[in-house]
């Protein structure tokens, strides 16, 4: 984007969402970010420019075995398990990603990027 000199760009990866610059008309880019007991609702949106996020979740991907649903993510800490989504802002996709997948293991890892945990 940087080459062709895009100034302005929201692309989103499978969910991995990386804001380039502002929308055409001055304002930042909304994302809005599911609420994890009922999707169809956006629980809240965050503002971002020049920003990554992506979000983990266990509503999106998990299997169930007998009665019992399971994240897809998976984790001896108990406290993952009342973790249902965890949204990650930072400058890149990747730092974001990984930081997501590891704070639904454990929520007290820190980083300095912005988190929302639902």
């Amino acid at each position: 984007m940087k080459k062709n000199k895009i100034n302005s760009a929201l692309v989103n990866f499978g969910g991995d969402i990386y804001a380039h610059g502002l929308k055409p008309d001055g304002e930042m880019f909304k994302v809005g970010i599911k609420n994890p007991k009922n999707p169809q609702e956006k629980q809240t949106e965050v503002e971002i420019k020049d920003q990554a996020l992506t979000t983990s979740a266990s509503y999106e991907r998990n299997y169930k075995v007998e009665d019992k649903t399971f994240s897809h993510i998976l984790s001896k800490n108990k406290e993952a398990s009342t973790t249902h989504s965890v949204t990650v802002v930072s400058k890149r996709c990747l730092e974001s990603g990984v930081y997501s997948t590891a704070l639904m293991i454990d929520p007290s890892i820190e980083t300095k990027n912005q988190v929302i945990i639902l």
